[in-house]
């Protein structure tokens, strides 16, 4: 009876030791891939969005893969830009624009809407593509220029324009109609 208890806890044992070993071997390569150099690791393909915010409300968004080899090397590509979302597979970026976008300099004018809201226009506000409302402005506080001005639409080539419009018609908007 001994001789079977003897066989049966070495056979115990002999497992236990192998399943340990085998643990041992297989976390040890893990860390092997952890400690590899960059240049030895295998790349990496993620989904990025990269969105940009302007200072007009515009804003614009790429989505696209891209394969990376170290994390450092993604960072660095992107610094400009904080990451508002990040999941296995995808990062989402944003980057805020002290400035007007490209697309305003170009074709941007400020217009009044149908409404009477200020908006920014690709374009002649009669034609153009209404693009972005900001807010509500008093019309019978306007001198007619500026209202003349404001139906055909001011050319917005620069964020410095485009504050000065802001800041001119943000007036109107508290200003109490013209008394006649």
């Amino acid at each position: 009876m001994k001789k079977w208890t003897l066989l049966l806890i070495f056979i115990i044992l002999s497992g236990m030791i192998s399943l340990h070993i085998q643990a041992k071997d297989m976390s040890d390569q893990g860390s092997k891939e952890e400690d590899k150099a960059s240049w030895e690791r295998e790349p990496l393909t993620i989904e990025i969005e990269l969105k940009t915010k302007y200072i007009d409300g515009q804003e614009e968004e790429v989505r696209k893969k891209q394969t990376i080899w170290s994390m450092e090397d993604l960072w660095s590509d992107y610094s400009d830009y904080r990451v508002t979302h990040q999941d296995q597979g995808e990062i989402n970026f944003l980057r805020e624009v002290d400035d007007i976008s490209p697309e305003t300099k170009e074709n941007g004018r400020i217009g009044i809407n149908e409404k009477g809201e200020l908006t920014l226009y690709y374009g002649n506000p009669e034609k153009g593509k209404a693009v972005h409302s900001y807010f509500q402005i008093n019309l019978d506080a306007l001198e007619s220029y500026q209202y003349e001005e404001l139906e055909k639409g001011i050319p917005i080539p620069t964020k410095e324009v485009f504050l000065e419009v802001m800041e001119t018609y943000t007036q109107e908007v508290s200003a109490s109609p013209k008394e006649e």
